[in-house]
């Protein structure tokens, strides 16, 4: 993609209610240059501490697995609300997150997760919108994290993967970043120490074309996070070690905020 067609980095979506609206008045994001990547650095360096308490004791391996340039989709199974923060806080870039369109009428809240570059898409969303600007933004080279399954789950195993992920890969050509997730039983008033642990980008080469190429590939990502998964769950039996047998090393909270402070954050 050339440069003039670059995606704005912030998807288009109208204020949620009147905090919403007047928070885009004050114009509150131009503190960061309505850039995601800086947004980001903030939630890092402000945020890792309260993140820390939320889920105090979770760790993510494999970190250095996610390519440090070019368009990546990372790809994820989901338990609890305290996910995307464990794949977009402890990763080291920029994700921009397909989230549930409920969330996008929530005021704050909706100012505050567009301002991390999340996507709407579903219910009270235009979800072919949607897949349009996650796909540009790939293709100019940003990250994009999806949860395959759509939903959290409510069982502690991994749900049917639906097939945006492989979708948006082959129409982007990026690689798949599995990450699987150790979370199920969180919650803000029954905090337990998670895991997610970032996979080998996962080959999508050689498959058919049309219908039968997807279901092929939304096959291989979800054996892959299923893989990590499982991976998350040992690691967090065996107390967090700082490396998984496969080598992949430890990241904590403490390492996002000094990210934040120190190094900022790749886009």
């Amino acid at each position: 993609m050339s440069d003039d067609r670059r995606p704005e980095l912030v998807f288009s979506a109208p204020p949620a209610g009147a905090r919403a609206a007047r928070a885009r008045q004050l114009g509150v994001d131009r503190l960061w240059g309505r850039d995601p990547a800086r947004a980001w650095r903030l939630v890092r360096m402000l945020g890792a501490p309260v993140l820390a308490w939320l889920g105090s004791g979770s760790v993510a391996y494999g970190v250095e697995r996610i390519p440090a340039t070019g368009g990546v989709l990372i790809a994820a199974n989901h338990f609890t609300a305290l996910d995307p923060a464990l794949v977009g806080g402890l990763a080291s870039r920029t994700t921009h997150f397909l989230a549930k369109g409920q969330l996008f009428r929530r005021s704050l809240l909706t100012e505050a997760i567009l301002w991390l570059g999340a996507i709407p898409v579903g219910e009270l969303a235009d979800s072919r919108a949607a897949l349009r600007h996650a796909t540009d933004l790939l293709r100019a080279g940003r990250v994009v994290g999806i949860f395959v399954e759509g939903a959290r789950q409510r069982s502690d195993e991994m749900g049917d993967p639906m097939p945006g992920a492989a979708l948006l890969a082959v129409r982007a050509g990026v690689p798949v970043v599995p990450c699987g997730l150790d979370s199920f039983g969180w919650a803000r008033k029954r905090r337990r120490p998670c895991v997610a642990v970032f996979g080998e980008p996962v080959p999508l080469d050689g498959l058919p074309p049309g219908r039968e190429g997807v279901e092929l590939a939304t096959a291989r990502i979800a054996t892959a996070i299923e893989a990590v998964r499982r991976s998350a769950i040992r690691a967090n039996e065996a107390g967090r070690p700082a490396r998984l047998p496969d080598g992949a090393r430890r990241r904590s909270w403490r390492h996002a905020w000094l990210d934040g402070v120190t190094r900022g954050t790749l886009a």
